[in-house]
């Protein structure tokens, strides 16, 4: 048995930050973030759209799937490599537009 100084890691990582929609369409958002921060380091960031886990990155920037003519909420949060979950992102809202 090793012992391992992260394996009692409780610390969340920081909140990303600065959520933003780079550009979007009417069925395609491009969306980015500030990283987190975290003592022992980031696995992945989940997207969720309206509420629920749309999808997990590895980066700091993901393409979103829109609806025309509906608006959608979007917000991220980060899992460090224990597992541990930050607190959300801002959340923005993105309208996909009319296909005429």
């Amino acid at each position: 048995l090793t012992a391992s100084t992260s394996a009692s890691d409780s610390q969340a990582p920081t909140a990303p930050s600065n959520l933003t929609a780079l550009s979007f369409s009417n069925i395609l958002a491009n969306i980015s973030w500030n990283a987190s921060t975290d003592n022992v380091g980031i696995d992945l960031y989940e997207i969720y759209k309206d509420n629920s886990l749309l999808s997990t990155t590895t980066s700091t920037s993901a393409s979103v799937a829109l609806t025309p003519n509906v608006t959608s909420e979007f917000k991220v949060r980060a899992k460090d490599t224990n597992g541990n979950y930050s607190s959300f992102s801002n959340t923005i809202q993105v309208r996909g537009t009319s296909l005429w």
